[in-house]
């Protein structure tokens, strides 16, 4: 009697594992935290340490974190391939552009909250950031760094 040994043909694992499927949203969420402290810090500059108008403040804190946030979403999370010239500088004004409509946005969250409700203009900025967060996200993903097919 002849056994003849065979072998299962080996399975190709796909690496598809949770943190492989959603990378682009973890380092997003990762810079948006970041950009967030950058903005929630400068906010706090302007207002309680130069005792700049609260929707002044919010402006000024917007351009540190617009800047922060357009180099770490270019380079880190949606990895960017335009290098020079005109591809740059639309992403850029495209960028600048929907971030325009979430300081909008903000603003007046922040003039509800504060002027309005009364709220300690920190927790409304605070939770200003999380709808900013969200708006900022499907603008960047898909209209501004949108992979070309």
């Amino acid at each position: 009697m002849r056994l003849i040994w065979t072998q299962k043909p080996k399975r190709r694992i796909r690496k598809t594992n949770f943190l492989n499927k959603h990378r682009e949203l973890i380092r997003y969420i990762i810079a948006g935290a970041l950009t967030t402290l950058v903005s929630i810090g400068s906010f706090y500059l302007f207002e309680r340490i130069l005792s700049v108008d609260h929707l002044i403040a919010n402006i000024l804190s917007w351009i540190f974190a617009v800047l922060f946030a357009y180099v770490i979403n270019r380079i880190w999370v949606f990895e960017s391939k335009k290098k020079r010239g005109e591809g740059v500088l639309k992403e850029f004004l495209l960028f600048v552009g929907a971030r325009i409509t979430s300081l909008a946005i903000e603003e007046a969250v922040l003039f509800a909250g504060v002027d309005l409700l009364k709220i300690d203009s920190i927790i409304v900025k605070t939770g200003a950031q999380i709808i900013v967060l969200i708006i900022n996200y499907l603008f960047s993903k898909l209209v501004i760094f949108h992979k070309d097919s």
